[in-house]
């Protein structure tokens, strides 16, 4: 074979190859109603908040295909409004109109937890309470609810179906655990959403009740003022933050105002 024929073969292969990559590996079709017809639905990535693909809805239906490397978590904004939170992965995903996903793997597994979660809901709001052996169920009930989300965790921490467990709980938990969670699972170490809500939570240690506050500048109009020049020892400091855009904002400017000529000297 010649140099240029093995080069040209070569190039065939690598399109072959390209071609093959590009080729869709998931449908999502979810029915909206023909109400719907001519707007707009996006997929989103749930955890980023990016917007993956975009179609007009046509006879009633919203339906994406496409090409995903790696599973990830999607969310559908139709006609403006939120829609069904699911699992992006190969395979053709039905959803239904009460927002169940089903047709593979992780989005059986999803709509499984979330029924579960229902039935129970269903038979603790059908006990007597007052009665001590009902009421001795309902208590069963409601562990079972509240452990469901970090045991479907427990049960998926290799996938996404783990992560968006996680977080359900996530906003309750203290910073050392999701540290911890973090650096143990690379599933969670690289969710943009939980990284977010880890930088919220460091803030809020070093800012908290009973911490000293963090001092900060800012110029204006060429002069540098420091937050510390303002907060005197043994003295309470009442401190504003404000946006020229917010109406009840600008409107409380006014009171503050008047507290402080009430209470400077104080």
């Amino acid at each position: 074979m010649s140099k240029t024929a093995f080069l040209l073969s070569g190039a065939l292969l690598s399109l072959s190859a390209c071609a093959l990559e590009a080729q869709p590996n998931y449908t999502v079709t979810y029915p909206v109603g023909v109400d719907a017809n001519n707007t707009m639905a996006y997929l989103m990535n749930w955890d980023s908040a990016e917007k993956v693909d975009s179609v007009v809805v046509s006879d009633g239906v919203v339906k994406f295909e496409g090409h995903i490397d790696a599973p990830m978590i999607g969310r559908l904004m139709v006609n403006g409004k939120r829609g069904p939170i699911f699992i992006v992965e190969n395979g053709n995903i039905e959803i239904s109109q009460d927002g169940n996903s089903a047709g593979t793997p992780l989005n059986d597994k999803f709509t499984a937890s979330k029924k579960r979660m229902s039935d129970i809901v269903k038979e603790f709001n059908s006990l007597d309470r007052n009665d001590s052996i009902q009421a001795v169920k309902a208590k069963g009930l409601l562990n079972e609810y509240e452990s469901l989300p970090s045991k479907t965790y427990a049960d998926n921490k290799d996938n996404l179906l783990g992560l968006y467990m996680y977080m359900q709980g996530a906003y309750e938990l203290p910073l050392s655990q999701v540290d911890a969670d973090m650096a143990s699972n690379p599933v969670l170490a690289n969710s943009k959403q939980l990284q977010a809500l880890r930088n919220t939570l460091a803030v809020q240690a070093e800012t908290g009740v009973g911490k000293h506050y963090k001092d900060f500048t800012v110029e204006y109009n060429g002069k540098k003022e420091a937050f510390s020049s303002y907060v005197k020892p043994g003295r309470y400091t009442i401190v504003d933050f404000w946006a020229s855009w917010c109406g009840p904002c600008v409107r409380q400017l006014k009171v503050i105002k008047e507290l402080y000529a009430k209470y400077k000297d104080k």
